[in-house]
């Protein structure tokens, strides 16, 4: 009996991607959208960031806000922004499989990007937005552009390389962790050295100095607070553990969950290792992605092994844009047919795993556990609702101001009808666009969780005096379960008069 020979798959590589694109737009955006009590928090903290139009925030520079901001003129601010936060992906995979074509054959880039789905970022953490999700599609076209600029010397992909640098120090400054293999590759490859020689290199440059200049100049005015928190929030929690102990614990702990991220990506392509071949990538573009899929979370991990510093394993989340790229190079499968359906069987079992960690977890875990105490559950919507009723019931005016709690301040400000300006913590320094004088006359609404420090109203009214009628409000969580109620503070800063 003669064998059949196994068969390669043939394919139009572009309709399966822009396919795979629509599909994961929908989903990712529609199930969101259906599910969750309310957006992020950091999804809402973005956007009351973002209304008040500033060149700086207390965190991070503007432009996540300003988007995200953008976004809620499109009609509301739930579904635009689970919208937002899908295009961001989109936008990565069209850079990543553009760029994986001018490395690989059509089919591999696109396995290499189908990869990304079961890598977390991608998928479980896909309807989050916040400035570190937001360096996603920033870090992967300027990894497009740098290659087509350091490959063609074609002075449009230098500019748009100098736009897409400005972009990503405005987006986070962890964005210049990308700038270090970019400058490395410049000097260790013949391609790199030959950019000082043009003038390209240098209008990218000079595009990406003008372009944050204004930032840099209003953020030096208030002391430079994005450096100030970028700095703090390394320090971590673990200040009683032995030093030495630390330089181990939190490269570890990062490292575990990092690649945590990328597990998936590994599992799915286990059946191209049965066709795997030598690899016959150039030397040059080996460097490119290895140096710019790999380094910045090399250094991040070196960084805090050597520094003792706390790191967020959700930092990590830009650093993976190009790990199917990395792995499908390195494999060069040839791609029969029976090993394709296996891989797509593997990637829709990884997917449907991953919608029920996420929202199968989500909808249950009240009913099996009886508490409801992640933020996905919180009622924001009432609790805006109820803040803004409480102020129109008293003052018969506009609510003007809302302060309290960071995160509940950034909830009333984005649902009350009202929208008013948030005045996060009291801390002027966390909101410059507060003017104290029209503040103290148009008054505000109090906001703040019963918790931690504060058990009972005594409590509240030692540290903020000045509240007037504050009270405790029970407010259900966004679930049907029986579940204890969230109690929340709300108080009165009457208007001046």
């Amino acid at each position: 009996m003669k064998r059949i020979p196994n068969k390669t798959i043939q394919i139009n590589a572009n309709k399966w991607f822009a396919v795979f694109c629509c599909l994961h737009l929908f989903f990712w955006t529609t199930i969101p959208a259906l599910v969750s009590g309310c957006i992020p928090f950091d999804s809402a903290e973005s956007i009351a960031w973002g209304w008040q139009w500033q060149l700086g925030y207390f965190k991070h520079p503007p432009f996540t806000a300003w988007i995200t901001a953008l976004a809620t003129y499109a009609g509301g601010v739930e579904w635009p922004i689970y919208l937002l936060a899908q295009i961001v992906v989109i936008l990565t995979f069209i850079a990543v499989f553009q760029l994986a074509k001018k490395m690989l054959t059509p089919i591999h880039a696109l396995i290499a990007v189908l990869c990304l789905e079961a890598v977390l970022p991608f998928s479980l953490m896909a309807p989050f937005i916040n400035p570190t999700s937001m360096l996603l599609p920033v870090w992967a076209w300027s990894a497009y552009f740098f290659y087509a600029a350091l490959t063609e010397q074609k002075n449009r992909y230098w500019i748009f390389l100098g736009f897409l640098s400005a972009i990503n120090i405005l987006t986070k400054y962890q964005g210049v962790l990308l700038f270090l293999p970019m400058f490395v590759l410049t000097l260790m490859t013949q391609q790199g050295r030959k950019s000082y020689k043009r003038a390209g290199i240098y209008l990218a440059v000079f595009i990406c100095f003008i372009l944050i200049l204004p930032h840099f100049i209003g953020s030096s005015r208030v002391g430079f607070p994005e450096i100030k928190y970028a700095l703090s929030s390394t320090t971590g929690n673990m200040h009683a553990a032995i030093i030495w102990t630390r330089h181990f614990i939190y490269p570890a702990r990062f490292m575990l969950s990092a690649l945590g991220f990328c597990i998936g990506a590994f599992v799915i392509t286990l059946p191209f290792w049965f066709s795997k071949q030598k690899n016959q990538l150039k030397n040059f573009d080996w460097q490119f992605i290895l140096w710019i899929g790999l380094f910045p979370f090399a250094f991040t991990l070196f960084f805090s092994l050597f520094s003792d510093s706390f790191l967020d394993a959700n930092w990590a989340v830009p650093y993976f844009f190009l790990i199917g790229v990395i792995i499908i190079a390195f494999l060069n499968p040839i791609v029969y047919r029976h090993l394709f359906k296996i891989f797509i069987g593997l990637l829709i079992i990884a997917i449907v795993l991953i919608f029920i960690l996420r929202y199968g977890v989500l909808l249950t875990l009240p009913y099996v556990t009886g508490k409801a105490e992640s933020s996905a559950y919180l009622p924001a919507k009432a609790m805006a609702d109820q803040a803004t009723q409480l102020w129109h019931q008293r003052y018969h005016t506009k609510l003007a101001y809302v302060t309290g709690d960071h995160y509940d301040t950034a909830y009333v400000t984005v649902y009350s009808p009202d929208h008013p300006k948030p005045y996060f913590d009291t801390y002027p320094h966390e909101s410059p666009w507060i003017n104290l004088k029209d503040f103290k006359k148009k008054g505000s609404i109090f906001i703040l969780p019963m918790k931690n420090n504060f058990k009972d109203l005594s409590s509240v009214k030692k540290q903020y005096p000045q509240l007037e009628n504050l009270e405790i409000y029970d407010f259900h969580p966004t679930t049907s379960a029986h579940v204890p109620s969230i109690n929340i503070a709300i108080g009165f800063i009457s208007p001046a008069h």
